[in-house]
């Protein structure tokens, strides 16, 4: 949509040529006022609007492209221009009515022509494109750069690459940030070594977080249980929106990879009791509150089998203590039941909150209790143990003194 003014010149008068289009929904009127031979004044009213912005460009050819006449008729109300110039050649003017989402550059900067408008930058140089402006305080962008932002989606990215979680721990959080505030939702896929939904090691997400504002949280919620695994992972992807256009897309840390490590061990060595050396294999395993041993092989003092486990913890000391452990008449040289417990005490090297890790070794007091149901027959052997982990945890792992037992 546009109006076309021309002028020129005759040896008496002067005069314009008009060529108006008219576009629905933008009126216009046009007030010509001749002057003097050679000069003439005009004046055109656009109504304004707020979405919108009048420019004037001028030729001296209609054949040619039109160069900017340095006039910007504004954005809001009616808009008024006033030109008076000497004739001496035919020319000719177009007033055009543009959105400012338009792309129009005019002296090729790389911001468009309505942006600049509406950040008060010059349309028609000196170009800003490259300078860094002040406000708001500790700004280190050029407007080029701030205006690239604006028109630009969304991206959204995780907080971390990688996180590491304990078996048991409940559910966990993993951060996504946006680089601008975001309403909707985010999918992402998830992959990697543990297994999903019951039996395995984390319950299913929906795949899609909820995002008001620049930030939001996956959370995956950890299956526990009583078996000795190795660490695994859940890899969470962040995909891209499926709307059209996008709303929103994945930034430069677009996955996360959580690795699960287990609350329960493997350990393997030797025991002193009662005067008699044995080795001894067990897993102690974790769920929640419960611990229970699983011994392996069996000896004279610990058949095979699993068996409750107890734990203290002291500010310096750690006790497990495996048991009970019911045996027949049969088995006592008394002729009655009765029930044995094993309590391993590690020495005071140990404190609450030190790390286990594979390979390590801990040693320290056992004590052998046999409980009959006259507790005058109740019998007490010490001894001691050097256990060393053997499971199949890296051997970077650590795991809190609180969730394993010896």
């Amino acid at each position: 949509m546009g109006v076309w003014l021309g002028g020129g010149k005759s040896l008496t008068r002067s005069f314009l040529f008009v060529s108006l289009f008219v576009s629905s929904g933008f009126a216009q009127s046009i007030n010509i006022v001749p002057t003097i031979v050679g000069r003439t004044n005009f004046q055109l009213s656009f109504p304004g609007s707020s979405n919108s912005y009048s420019l004037l460009l001028g030729s001296t050819n209609l054949a040619k492209p039109s160069a900017p006449a340095a006039a910007l008729l504004g954005t809001n109300g009616t808009q008024n221009f006033q030109l008076s110039m000497t004739v001496t050649s035919s020319r000719f003017f177009r007033v055009e009515q543009l959105p400012l989402t338009a792309t129009n550059d005019i002296i090729g900067d790389g911001i468009p022509d309505g942006w600049k408008l509406q950040n008060g930058l010059p349309i028609f140089g000196p170009s800003q494109a490259n300078v860094v402006p002040s406000v708001p305080p500790g700004n280190t962008n050029t407007w080029l750069q701030i205006y690239q932002a604006s028109v630009s989606i969304p991206s959204v990215s995780f907080v971390l690459q990688s996180s590491q979680v304990v078996e048991g721990q409940g559910t966990v959080t993993v951060q996504i940030n946006f680089n601008k505030p975001f309403n909707g939702f985010v999918s992402y896929s998830l992959a990697g070594t543990a297994v999903a939904g019951p039996g395995g090691d984390y319950k299913l997400p929906s795949g899609v977080a909820s995002v008001n504002g620049t930030n939001a949280s996956i959370n995956i919620q950890l299956y526990d249980d009583l078996v000795v695994k190795a660490p695994r992972t859940v890899i969470l992807t962040l995909t891209a929106d499926t709307a059209n256009p996008p709303r929103y897309q994945p930034g430069s840390m677009s996955s996360h990879t959580m690795v699960i490590e287990d609350n329960d061990a493997h350990w393997e060595g030797q025991m002193t009791l009662g005067g008699l050396n044995f080795s001894l294999q067990m897993d102690i395993a974790q769920q929640g509150t419960i611990y229970q041993a699983t011994i392996a092989g069996g000896t004279g003092f610990f058949p095979a089998g699993t068996w409750p486990v107890t734990t203290s913890i002291t500010s310096n000391a750690f006790t497990g203590t495996v048991g009970p452990v019911a045996y027949p008449a049969a088995a006592s040289s008394l002729g009655i039941p009765f029930t044995r417990y094993l309590s391993l005490t590690a020495w005071p090297a140990v404190n609450v909150g030190d790390v286990f890790t594979n390979g390590m070794v801990m040693a320290g007091a056992v004590t052998e209790t046999l409980v009959y149901t006259n507790a005058s027959w109740n019998k007490t052997t010490t001894g001691s143990f050097t256990l060393r982990r053997t499971d199949t945890l890296a051997p970077t792992t650590t795991v809190p003194l609180t969730t394993i037992t010896p």
